[in-house]
């Protein structure tokens, strides 16, 4: 006798509802990012990134509720195989391409300074976000097509390979994984780690690069260097679940999608809490530049009035050399 296996229940109640406190939490920091979007604390961030941000946390949380779906029919872990990819794999890219383009923003900013530089705008910064995204899109739409034509694989469950014994029935139990080693599907997954490990790089790059900045609610290379390094160690244990452990379900279901959610969670707890606690301190934003001497002729030089797509002509102005840090 086959018995088909999915992740223990108490695991998917557990990690359902870690899901969930995540989802509240995002739409929390949504609804505070509009109510706020004309404060100075939030309109220097871009709202338009943060609702990026916030989306993508979200596809990363709902895709721990579509990989855990209870579910033995092939038809359905043919699904999951699938969307479940681009749930977080889109969510990711999206949260890790705005914070380079953010990043990218306050390097265009501060370095090498002069009068003739481009103001970037909005538009400029979506183009970085649609970017990254659309590149790593293209390499999850080819290994959803290679997925499309590779049957999932039927294997032995290696955390209990065999159950009760009688006198002339064995039961032995299996569980489903998306591709075996070798296919078409295993050879993207590779190619998207390879690529999401570049992102890493240039994320590495440009926190180095930015890391005097004295306005630190400009300046994320602190929380986005602490993002990739955990990012990377999180990755690596993804891959290493992704193309070893596959047969242990729920050894994979605790380390995977555990790092979806500690992703999602950390994303949006180093991006956002400094910004809501920024926001209770100074309502006003009159302490943004105190790090800058003179800050009051420089919060006055940097007001921006109400729509935050002016957001760069302002940033703009501290570009001139008696505005910017030494250093």
């Amino acid at each position: 006798m086959i018995v088909v296996q999915g992740p223990h229940k108490a695991l998917v109640v557990v990690y359902y509802t870690l899901a969930v406190c995540g989802i509240i939490g995002s739409i929390i920091f949504l609804i505070l990012n509009f109510l706020y979007r004309n404060t100075k604390v939030i309109c220097l961030t871009t709202p338009l990134l943060s609702y990026i941000i916030i989306s993508g946390a979200l596809l990363m949380y709902l895709s721990v509720f579509l990989g855990l779906l209870p579910s033995t029919k092939k038809a359905v872990i043919r699904m999951q195989c699938n969307i479940h990819v681009w749930l977080y794999g889109v969510g990711y890219l999206l949260v890790y391409g705005t914070l380079l383009a953010k990043m990218w923003r306050v390097y265009q900013i501060f370095h090498n300074p002069n009068s003739n530089k481009t103001i970037l705008k909005t538009w400029h910064l979506m183009c970085v976000v649609f970017s990254v995204t659309g590149v790593g899109v293209l390499l999850i739409l080819a290994r959803s097509v290679a997925q499309a034509l590779t049957d999932p694989d039927l294997v032995t469950n290696k955390e209990n390979p065999e159950g009760a014994t009688g006198s002339d029935i064995q039961k032995f139990n299996k569980v489903w994984q998306c591709y075996g080693s070798g296919s078409a599907p295993f050879y993207l997954d590779l190619v998207i780690f390879v690529y999401l490990g570049l992102l890493q790089v240039v994320g590495i790059i440009l926190a180095f690069q930015t890391r005097k900045v004295k306005i630190p609610i400009l300046n994320d290379s602190k929380s986005v260097t602490a993002l990739i390094y955990i990012s990377i160690i999180v990755l690596v244990v993804i891959v290493l679940i992704s193309f070893i452990l596959n047969e242990y379900v729920n050894v994979r279901a605790v380390m995977f999608y555990g790092g979806i959610l500690l992703l999602a969670t950390i994303f949006l707890a180093l991006i956002f809490i400094p910004k809501v606690i920024s926001l209770h301190r100074d309502p006003a934003g009159n302490e943004i530049f105190s790090d800058i001497d003179d800050p009051s002729k420089r919060a006055e030089k940097c007001e921006i009035k109400g729509n935050h797509n002016n957001m760069a002509v302002g940033l703009a102005e501290l570009t001139d050399s008696e505005m910017v840090p030494s250093g």
